[in-house]
C-alpha cells in the first residue's frame, strides 16, 4: 500500500471532532451562521464518520479560523495565534524556529485584526503541509532503513560462508578481504545513521530524494566503504601515513624467510676473484607478485590489528575521510614531496582532527620548504659544473 494511500488514522478523527466542537462553540457566541459548504461538511461527517480524510480536516480548521477573526475577540484571537505559534515551534525545533521568530512581532497585542488572521493563516498552511508530507516521507525513510538492515545481514552472512569455507580449505584469509568486509560494514552504518537522521529539509523534498535515491543510499555507500577501506590499507602498507595511530606492516614473507635464513660467509678467491651469494641476496633478487603482497602484507603486531580494521571501518562510516586523505597526498606530489603523510609524535595529525591536521600541515609545510631548499642547493651546483 502507497504511504499516500494509508487509512485515515483514528487521531485525526479525534482531532476533526474537537475542531468540529470548537466551531460550533464559537458560532453560538456569535451572531455569525456557517457557510453552507461547511454545514454540509460537517453534516457528511456525521452520516459517515468514516468518510473523513485530511482534506476535510483542513478545511474545518480554516473556517474555524476565519470565524474566530471575525468573532471581534481579540483576546482570545491573540491567544490563538501564540499558542499556534508554539505549536509550530514544537513541530520545526527550535533551532528552526529562530527564523520565523525574527520575522514576526513578538508582542501580539500590537498586531491589528488582520495581521493576526493573516499569521494565523500562514502558520495553519505551514503545519498542514507538514502533516501531509512528513508521513510518507517517514514511510519511505523507514521501508529503506529495513532494506539496509537485510543488506547488512545478507553481506555478513556471505562475509561468515566465506571465512567458514576458506578455514575448512586451511587456507589463509587474505587482509584485503577483512578490510573490504569492515568497510562495507561501516558504510552500512553510515547509512543507518543518515536515514534516522530527520534533518531540517523540505519533507517533500526529502520524501522525492529518498524515493529516486534507493539504490545509491542502501547499495552505493556500502560498496564505496569498502573501496575506501581498501584503498586505505595500501596507503598504510605504502608508508604514506605513519605515527602511533597508524597501524605497522611486518615484512613480506620473501624478507622474512631471507632474514630467517643462514647466511653464507663472502669468501674471496684470488683465482676466481668472487664472492658467494648470501640468502638474504637470493631473496632479494625474487620477484614479486600481487599473491605475495596479499598473503603477506599483515599488521606486525596485535594492536597494529586493531588499528587497521578501526581504520577500515572509519574509511567506510566517514565518506570523505578517505577523499580528504587522497586531496593531501594529491596536493604534496604536486610540489614535488615524496615524503609519508606528516602525522605528530603523538599520533594525532591524522585528517578530521583539527589540531592534529594543524600539526601535520605544519611538519609537511617544514618538509616542503627543506626539500625545496635542497632542490635550489642543487640547482647552483649544476650550474656552478656547468660553468
Amino acid at each position: 500500500m502507497a504511504p499516500k494511500d494509508q487509512p485515515f488514522p483514528k487521531y485525526a478523527r479525534d482531532y476533526f471532532a474537537q475542531l468540529r466542537a470548537q466551531y460550533q462553540l464559537l458560532l453560538e457566541e456569535t451572531p455569525a451562521h456557517p457557510r453552507a459548504s461547511i454545514a454540509q461538511l460537517i453534516a457528511n461527517a456525521d452520516q459517515a464518520p468514516d468518510s473523513v480524510t485530511w482534506a476535510d480536516v483542513f478545511t474545518l480548521e480554516t473556517a474555524y479560523l476565519y470565524a474566530l477573526a471575525d468573532s471581534g475577540d481579540l483576546d482570545r484571537l491573540r491567544a490563538e495565534v501564540l499558542y499556534v505559534r508554539k505549536r509550530y515551534r514544537d513541530i520545526i525545533g527550535p533551532a528552526a524556529y529562530v527564523e520565523y521568530a525574527q520575522s514576526v512581532s513578538a508582542d501580539v497585542s500590537k498586531l491589528t485584526v488582520g495581521a493576526l488572521r493573516a499569521e494565523l493563516m500562514a502558520l495553519a498552511e505551514r503545519i498542514r503541509y507538514i502533516y501531509t508530507f512528513v508521513p510518507p516521507k517517514e514511510a519511505v525513510r523507514n521501508k529503506m532503513a529495513m532494506d539496509a538492515a537485510w543488506w547488512s545481514l545478507g553481506a555478513i552472512v556471505f562475509g561468515l560462508i566465506i571465512y567458514a569455507a576458506l578455514w575448512s580449505l586451511t587456507w589463509a584469509i587474505v587482509t584485503i578481504l577483512v578490510v573490504a568486509f569492515v568497510g562495507e560494514m561501516g558504510g552500512f552504518l553510515s547509512v543507518q545513521q543518515r536515514l534516522q537522521s530527520s534533518g531540517g529539509d523540505d519533507p517533500l523534498y526529502k520524501e522525492l530524494l529518498l524515493t529516486n535515491g534507493w539504490f545509491s543510499v542502501v547499495v552505493i555507500a556500502p560498496i564505496s566503504g569498502a573501496v575506501f577501506a581498501v584503498v586505505l590499507y595500501f596507503i598504510f602498507v605504502g608508508g604514506l601515513m605513519t605515527g602511533g595511530l597508524f597501524p605497522r606492516f611486518g615484512p613480506l614473507a620473501s624478507d622474512a624467510n631471507a632474514a630467517s635464513a643462514p647466511t653464507t660467509s663472502v669468501a674471496s678467491s684470488s683465482t676466481t676473484g668472487a664472492s658467494s651469494p648470501t640468502a638474504a641476496t637470493a631473496a632479494q633478487t625474487s620477484p614479486m607478485n600481487v599473491t605475495v603482497f596479499l598473503k603477506s602484507a599483515e599488521p606486525s603486531e596485535m594492536e597494529d590489528w586493531g588499528k587497521l580494521l578501526a581504520w577500515a571501518f572509519v574509511a567506510g562510516f566517514a565518506e570523505r575521510f578517505v577523499p580528504d586523505v587522497l586531496s593531501r597526498l594529491t596536493g604534496q606530489s604536486s610540489v614535488g614531496s615524496t615524503k609519508p603523510l606528516p602525522v605528530s609524535a603523538g599520533g594525532g595529525g591524522q585528517p578530521g582532527n583539527s589540531q592534529g591536521g594543524n600539526q601535520g600541515e605544519a611538519a609537511g609545510g617544514a618538509e616542503d620548504q627543506k626539500a625545496k631548499e635542497q632542490t635550489e642547493q642543487e640547482d647552483g651546483a649544476d650550474k656552478t659544473v656547468g660553468s
